[in-house]
């Protein structure tokens, strides 16, 4: 199994969406034992978040259907849901499509996408300032 890596703000800002009443999802290309290992490693529940989707689910990215689909669970417009995520190929193109906005979460391997989603950050940190600028310490 790849080494898993945390994002560094990650439980802050999944504390601080939760706080806001906003509706969080997990979707991941991982397999399940690699997702039981991120909620090990991160001290998550897998409830904290509204729906989680794995590689076992039938719709697994870049396919758009699944965003479309986690869209009509939440009633939702497409065009209202967030997928932040590190891969332009799997998480970008996928929103892209979807009609979802796009956030890249960049590092040196694809800050070369910045340009292709409507939203480019270098942290999760970074992220929250831009979506909750009111929680963020000072």
């Amino acid at each position: 199994m790849a080494r898993l890596t945390i994002q560094k703000g990650y439980p802050e800002i999944i504390e601080q969406l939760r706080l806001a009443n906003k509706k969080v999802a997990l979707v991941t290309r991982n397999s399940q034992k690699a997702m039981d290992k991120f909620f090990e490693e991160t001290a998550t529940e897998p409830g904290l978040f509204d729906v989680v989707f794995s590689r076992s689910f039938p719709l697994v990215k870049p396919n758009p259907a699944i965003l479309q689909h986690i869209a009509e669970l939440w009633k939702l417009s497409p065009n209202d849901i967030l997928m932040v995520g590190d891969s332009y190929s799997n998480d970008i193109v996928c929103a892209n499509e979807a009609g979802c906005l796009s956030c890249l979460l960049m590092n040196e391997k694809n800050r070369q996408y910045a340009s292709k989603c409507d939203l480019a950050v270098d942290s999760l940190n970074q992220l929250q300032a831009k979506l909750l600028p009111t929680t963020q310490k000072h």
